[in-house]
């Protein structure tokens, strides 16, 4: 698998729910059990760029949980986090 096409799955996930198709749950779920398979990062700049969205992701908590969970973000934040990984992996290409 070359980069772009490795790239692309990512940005793939991420823009079906920056454009509304995934729930934060949703895609918070998947792309952290995608990550947890994954050990074909292509280079270090990808892994990182990767592994920080992962760490969102793995914040992010339903409304109901979030006074409990210390660390925790919402959906605006993970959204966020995931227009600025997007972004970045655009730029490796």
């Amino acid at each position: 698998m070359t980069n772009d096409e490795y790239v692309r799955t990512y940005l793939n996930l991420i823009e079906r729910f920056t454009n509304g198709e995934l729930t934060a749950r949703e895609f918070s779920n998947r792309y952290i059990d995608i990550y947890l398979d994954d050990d074909k990062a292509p280079n270090e700049e990808v892994f990182r760029i990767l592994d920080y969205l992962f760490a969102e992701a793995d914040a992010y908590c339903e409304p109901e949980l979030r006074d409990e969970v210390r660390g925790s973000i919402d959906e605006e934040q993970l959204t966020e986090a995931a227009v600025k990984t997007a972004e970045k992996l655009r730029d490796t290409r």
